[in-house]
């Protein structure tokens, strides 16, 4: 029996899901990072590191920082992508400021290598209070930004922010205006993190039209927060809809409740069929990351957290050892994991606990190559089942009554 015999993939057989048109992740982790509460503020030297990680993972983008204050930090780090030829390319956030996206054009013509410009927006539809002639001013400005830097010679992809409660007007003036002043992309932000994916789906359709009227090539970017726990769900969404990049951060990290996590967003796309690139990579980069900013990795956080693919509970443990002593390896990987360990660097953990039956303490004694005598399957379920935690190697061995190097 094959894996495509036993088991039919709803995800990839629905209908309304196009995942098959070419689609770029850029990575924010180094802006976004910084403004989580709980992040601490990494070395220059820390963050040069932390690239050199990132462009193992194939990425299409990264954002270093920005052109404005930050610009001494920035640099070094464009730099780093030329001098050292990452795959990578390197982007940088700019505000409508000429000084700045002068800085990114000198810099990009001394490094022989383009900087992709994200340029916000500057005002929000959510400031429409303040009047029609401040946005009326506001959407001049911007206006006068992008063909700036498109005079530079800089591709610049506008962040319009709140796209997601913009009124249609709102974004048919303000979308308008960018492309016909040359911006190469729109990024539609959901900086609330307020959408659902029916409203993305929804507001998509609307811009995709939009560039449609305007005879423009459909070059729609996405970038949302997780205030309503959907960020990833939504970026999916959106790729569905049209969308051809999404901006994302490793482990989500970003303010409030973090934004697209960008490890989740690689693995989904990888499961759906969407991105073939190696993945032995996310484990150590995430790591990294998490180290780097001091942030803790949640215990049942998809994927990467240390229980993901560990059980013990007894009905799991049994599942998982029937279909390995089976030959089945694809199916252990399987039957309790809606994602194949193997794929991403890991395998299927079986402990021993509360929860443990029979199988969890043979499939221990065996790996740890120990004769499964009755009197020692006795004293280990007598010892896990009296236990409040998953039972350390340590632990079973005292149970046992036995010394780490004992064998058969």
């Amino acid at each position: 029996m094959t894996e495509e015999q036993l088991i039919y993939d709803w995800n990839r057989q629905s209908a309304g899901a196009d995942l098959t048109h070419s689609l770029e992740v850029l990575d924010v982790t180094m802006v976004e990072a910084p403004h989580s509460p709980a992040a601490r503020q990494p070395a220059l030297s820390e963050r040069l590191r932390l690239l050199h990680q990132l462009d193992e993972l194939g990425l299409d983008l990264v954002c270093l920082g920005d052109a404005g204050e930050g610009w001494a930090e920035t640099l070094p780090l464009v730099s780093e992508v030329a001098e050292s030829r990452l795959k990578v390319r390197s982007a940088v956030l700019c505000r409508n400021h000429a000084a700045e996206l002068e800085r990114v054009a000198e810099a990009s013509e001394q490094l022989g290598q383009a900087i992709h410009v994200l340029l916000h927006c500057g005002y929000s539809p959510l400031q429409e209070w303040k009047g029609e002639a401040w946005r009326a001013a506001r959407a001049e400005r911007m206006q006068e930004s992008v063909m700036f830097a498109v005079g530079l010679g800089l591709n610049v992809t506008l962040l319009c922010p709140d796209a997601p409660q913009a009124h249609p007007a709102w974004l048919v003036d303000t979308l308008g205006r960018a492309l016909d002043s040359g911006a190469r992309r729109l990024a539609l932000v959901d900086t609330t993190g307020c959408a659902t994916p029916e409203g993305v789906a929804r507001l998509m359709a609307f811009v995709i039209e939009l560039c449609r009227r305007k005879g423009m090539p459909q070059r729609i970017d996405w970038f949302g927060f997780n205030d309503r726990g959907l960020a990833l769900a939504n970026a999916l969404t959106a790729l569905e809809s049209g969308a051809s990049r999404v901006h994302a951060s490793v482990l989500g990290l970003a303010e409030r409740s973090g934004c697209v996590p960008l490890d989740l967003l690689l693995i989904n796309l990888r499961l759906l069929g969407a991105l073939d690139r190696p993945m032995e990579a996310l484990a150590s980069v995430c790591q990294r990351v998490a180290e780097t900013y001091q942030v803790e990795v949640l215990s049942n956080y998809p994927v990467l957290g240390k229980d993901a693919f560990r059980t013990g509970t007894g009905v799991h443990a049994a599942a998982i050892i029937k279909a390995e002593r089976k030959g089945f390896s694809w199916l252990a990987d399987l039957i309790y994991s809606g994602v194949p360990a193997g794929q991403f660097g890991f395998e299927q953990l079986i402990e021993v606990g509360p929860m443990a039956g029979e199988s969890n303490v043979l499939h221990w004694l065996a790996r740890n190559a120990l004769e499964a005598t009755p009197e020692r399957v006795q004293a280990l379920l007598a010892a896990a089942k009296s236990a409040d935690h998953v039972l350390s190697d340590q632990e079973i061995r005292a149970a046992l009554g036995e010394t780490a190097s004992l064998q058969v």
